[in-house]
């Protein structure tokens, strides 16, 4: 069975990929893939990595290079006010990521690119 759930952040908010995977399953329910739609822009972080910053918010997604960041990354400079579509968590790719930390820890909040749109 395949289903979709929906999340409409506050202002100010945050959203953490492992903390609703874990809601979901609690609810007896296995999240396979979670993805965002959301405005921001581009930027890098203090390690020179490519990040997307999420308007009206303090959440950050190290950006995961594939061939749509290439092309944004092309028609776009540091900083351009952008509308992605993204792939937040991945339960695979996340399982494989995770066994790299201690109990407890989680590993960065990334994100995979599948579409953008540049705002004027």
């Amino acid at each position: 069975m395949r289903g979709n759930i929906e999340i409409y952040p506050k202002k100010d908010f945050t959203i953490n990929p492992f903390k609703i995977a874990k809601l979901v399953k609690d609810s007896g329910v296995t999240l396979r893939e979670a993805a965002i739609v959301a405005e921001g822009v581009i930027a890098s972080d203090s390690s020179g990595n490519p990040v997307f910053r999420v308007s009206d918010s303090d959440q950050e997604y190290i950006i995961v290079r594939n061939p749509t960041f290439e092309e944004l990354q092309s028609q776009s400079g540091e900083h351009q006010e952008v509308a992605v579509t993204g792939v937040i968590y991945h339960e695979e790719k996340w399982k494989k990521e995770k066994k790299k930390y201690k109990k407890g820890e989680e590993p960065p909040a990334t994100i995979e690119i599948l579409e953008f749109s540049k705002k004027e």
